[in-house]
């Protein structure tokens, strides 16, 4: 029996990183090296990280908190290092899986990999923005929005897109039913922001339906 005088423990704190069930809930994109979205990859999870107070364990630059014992340290970083596995396609899996690696082992083998590849990635989607055509598409807002991503992917690699170029490859690749308002757009002084030009081409097209 507890003599009077005795303090009750106080109970340990929950972290919050303990109750995350589905990382893929929280990190809404898989990174896929045959993908350029490791800008964006990275900024979803280490906004999590955050978030869940585990940002310590892929950043060297942040210390580890004082209250932390070795035991919550390490299933911390278990965590951690399950997030980074749960969020990543099963080939960059294999790259960098190492049983004895810790979170931010593998954080930064992840970034060397991708800095490696990251002309190769320009090189790529610069062609596949010259090469997009509004007749390999279903529909008008598809191929907008394959341009938008593009440039986006781009612009995360340190080559952005003007908006001017988004604009003139936007009309320059329509088929010959825009060719009126395609010639419009071109002549505009000044060019139409891509959003603009988007919204007349499909004006443009609801007015022929």
């Amino acid at each position: 029996m507890a003599k009077d005088d005795e303090t009750p423990k106080s109970s340990p704190v929950f972290h919050p990183a303990l109750g995350v069930t589905n990382i893929t809930n929280l990190v809404k994109l898989t990174l896929d090296v045959n993908q350029v979205q490791y800008t964006p990859w990275v900024t979803l999870f280490r906004n999590t990280a955050k978030a869940y107070h585990v940002f310590d364990h892929i950043d060297p630059t942040v210390p580890r908190p004082m209250d932390i014992d070795d035991s919550l340290w390490e299933r911390l970083d278990a965590i951690a290092l399950q997030w980074i596995y749960g969020t990543i396609t099963t080939d960059l899996l294999f790259k960098v899986l190492d049983d004895n690696a810790t979170a931010m082992v593998v954080w930064d083998r992840l970034r060397k990999l991708f800095q490696n590849n990251k002309g190769t990635r320009v090189v790529h989607l610069e062609n596949q923005f010259g090469n997009t055509r509004l007749q390999d598409f279903s529909t008008l807002d598809e191929y907008c929005q394959a341009l938008r991503t593009i440039s986006v992917q781009l612009a995360s690699l340190g080559h952005p897109v003007s908006e001017e170029r988004l604009v003139l490859q936007l009309v320059a690749r329509l088929t010959d039913e825009y060719k009126t308002i395609a010639t419009i757009i071109q002549q505009s002084v000044p060019l139409p922001s891509f959003e603009e030009a988007c919204d007349s081409l499909d004006l443009d097209r609801r007015s022929r339906d």
